[in-house]
């Protein structure tokens, strides 16, 4: 009939390879979503979404940024602007993390896993951990009073190796 905007489909759509967005005027190009075959680094039957910076998903018509993919890995659910590589953030509440395992099995559960490998490369040859290392921290953390406030370790949960490690076990500690 009479589309509203200058694209209006109605029906299915075959797009092989990848599909460009530019902003206004076309001439910034903001990103591409495609297939990992012609996106490089995944394969065909991969969907592949890049953003030249950063890429945004919102919710409610555009109204509620959900959560923020940024240029450095980092990932902010309900934070724009994350601090870390994983930051969950509510404005209005208590953000919740939940690890739930719906299942009759009891070798099924949720898990929160820490991992120390001795080795600089992510996905590397593993190498051992010493005794006393530092293997995970849990931390609470709150603003304190001073003249210019700033966040503070009010208390943490550390998680060490308690002795060298042997061909099968890590011995460690809760302090």
């Amino acid at each position: 009939a009479s589309p509203s905007v200058k694209l209006d489909i109605s029906g299915n759509v075959h797009a092989d390879g990848y599909i460009a967005f530019y902003g206004t005027g076309g001439g910034t190009l903001a990103g591409y979503v495609g297939d990992g075959a012609n996106m490089g680094g995944a394969t065909a039957d991969d969907l592949v979404v890049r953003g030249v910076t950063d890429v945004l998903i919102s919710t409610s018509n555009g109204s509620t940024n959900a959560m923020m993919l940024k240029a450095s890995g980092d990932v902010g659910i309900g934070n724009t602007a994350p601090g870390e590589l994983l930051e969950i953030s509510m404005s209005n509440g208590g953000p919740v993390l939940e690890l739930s395992s719906w299942s009759t099995n009891d070798a099924h559960k949720g898990v929160l896993l820490f991992q120390k490998n001795s080795t600089a490369g992510v996905n590397g040859t593993p190498a051992t951990t010493v005794a006393n290392e530092d293997l995970g921290r849990i931390v609470a953390q709150g603003v304190n009073g001073a003249g210019t406030p700033a966040i503070d370790e009010a208390a943490a949960i550390l998680f060490e190796g308690d002795a060298a490690p042997d061909a099968d076990a890590v011995p460690g500690r809760i302090s």
